[in-house]
C-alpha cells in the first residue's frame, strides 16, 4: 500500500474510533437517564412504570404511560443482558 493510501487508512480508522467513542457516551448517558430520571416511578404502587412525559413548569406527570413501560422493560432487560447492568435488570 502506498504511503498516501495508508495515510487515508489511519485517516479513516481514527475517525470510525472517534463516531465509536461519541456513540458509547451517547449511549451510556440514554442509559443512564433512563435508569436514574424521574420519569421512571421508583417507589409506591406504580414503581416501575414510566410517565408519558414531565411538565418543566411547575414540574408535574400527567400520566403514567403503560405502552411504554412495556418497551421499558424490554430496553431494560437488553442493557442488563447486553451491558450486564444490574440497575437495568432490577428496573425490568
Amino acid at each position: 500500500m502506498s504511503g498516501e493510501g495508508l495515510s487515508y487508512t489511519r485517516t479513516n480508522m481514527k475517525k470510525v474510533a472517534d463516531v465509536r467513542q461519541k456513540s458509547s457516551r451517547v449511549l451510556n448517558g440514554n442509559m443512564s437517564w433512563l435508569l436514574s430520571s424521574d420519569i421512571r416511578i421508583k417507589n409506591g404502587q406504580n414503581k416501575g412504570a414510566l410517565y408519558g412525559w414531565k411538565n418543566l413548569d411547575p414540574p408535574s406527570f400527567p400520566f403514567i404511560y403503560s405502552e411504554i413501560t412495556g418497551y421499558a422493560i424490554i430496553c431494560f432487560s437488553s442493557i442488563a443482558s447486553q451491558f450486564g447492568n444490574q440497575d437495568a435488570l432490577a428496573s425490568a
